[in-house]
């Protein structure tokens, strides 16, 4: 069993629009060395509610004080949020539990090729080895050069029964596909139907790169 920790960082949408942040969560130790950083795909946060981020913090990170830097950007709106050196303690860590919920495989193919993509078909296969869940999200990340392109949600209001459940979607970026190297990662998250509070059950890369010349 992994040994982990949860850093929880409070995301609030006071204005008006509905925002999807995107960004990165930054851990530093006592000596300013860069212990933690994770990228942020958030799904939309809509005016005047709020949700948590949940970073898991692995156990080769001592306990100790650190500060942690928080930068999140609606490329939409331009809206822009930003936390420095907020100092946080993290207690020893624990076994953490093992999520029944799982991303057991993904096949993404650009269509009609590689070379002359159209569109790419993403296929998503979610192991649940514990009770049915309600409610679940999963949501493809899109970047360009390392840069965000956007956060498209392949399932909302998901429901998880125990088993496989299979998600197929195609997906074309809202500005169309541009010249660069596109990287995807998925999330996958429970969100709280009364609270609308998201935790991330697990994150996966995905190795193919799209290259648009």
């Amino acid at each position: 069993m992994s040994h982990t920790r949860t850093l929880v960082v409070e995301v609030a949408n006071t204005g008006n629009v509905l925002v999807r942040p995107t960004g990165a969560v930054i851990l530093r130790d006592g000596q300013n060395e860069m212990v933690v950083n994770a990228p942020v795909g958030m799904g939309p946060i809509y005016a005047g509610d709020a949700t948590t981020l949940e970073i898991l913090v692995q156990t080769q990170v001592p306990s100790g004080d650190f500060t942690v830097e928080v930068d999140l950007i609606d490329e939409t709106y331009t809206l822009s949020v930003s936390v420095v050196e907020a100092i946080v303690v993290l207690a020893p860590a624990v076994p953490a539990p093992i999520s029944p919920l799982k991303i057991s495989g993904v096949v993404f193919t650009p269509k009609p090729s590689m070379e002359s993509v159209q569109f790419v078909e993403i296929g998503v296969q979610i192991a649940n080895s514990g009770e049915a869940v309600a409610g679940a999200r999963l949501t493809l990340h899109a970047r360009r050069d390392g840069d965000p392109v956007e956060d498209y949600a392949l399932a909302s209001s998901l429901s998880l029964p125990v088993g496989t459940t299979n998600v197929v979607q195609r997906y074309i970026p809202a500005s169309g596909w541009q010249e660069g190297a596109y990287a995807f990662s998925l999330t996958l998250e429970t969100v709280d139907s009364s609270t609308e509070v998201s935790r991330t059950i697990t994150t996966r890369e995905i190795e193919t790169t799209v290259i648009v010349p």
